[in-house]
């Protein structure tokens, strides 16, 4: 009985110790796979999904700035979202997926370019 106690407790643990990290990987998915589908700007659900990251703590405060610049995107970033995404894209110690989502959103005319697509399906992956 009491191995099985503890069998649960460590099974228990182990998963909110997994469910945090993964929390904070899925973060930029989330954001990734919104871009994927963008066509001029998200859709009412994405901007709910991109306002709980905002209000998220586990989210870094780039991700919330890349997730705050696509709530306010119409076909373009808009002029406020722009410095705050060009200091991410140009931070060396910011993570690859953060750089390259803020350097992504930078770009974008409407939607994605090709290439664009296909950086996102890799961080999705």
């Amino acid at each position: 009985m009491e191995n099985k106690l503890f069998l649960t407790v460590t099974l228990l643990l182990a998963m909110m110790i997994g469910g945090q990290t993964a929390s904070a990987g899925s973060t930029t998915q989330v954001i990734a796979q919104i871009l994927l589908k963008l066509n001029h700007h998200p859709s009412d659900s994405e901007k709910q999904q991109l306002a709980q990251i905002t209000k998220d703590s586990a989210a870094s405060e780039r991700e919330k700035a890349i997730a705050n610049a696509l709530i306010n995107l119409n076909h373009t970033v808009a002029d406020s979202d722009q410095a705050p995404l060009r200091q991410i894209a140009a931070d060396a110690s910011a993570p690859g997926n953060e750089r390259e989502l803020a350097s992504i959103i930078l770009s974008l005319n409407h939607k994605p370019s090709a290439g664009d697509k296909e950086k996102l399906k890799k961080m999705i992956e």
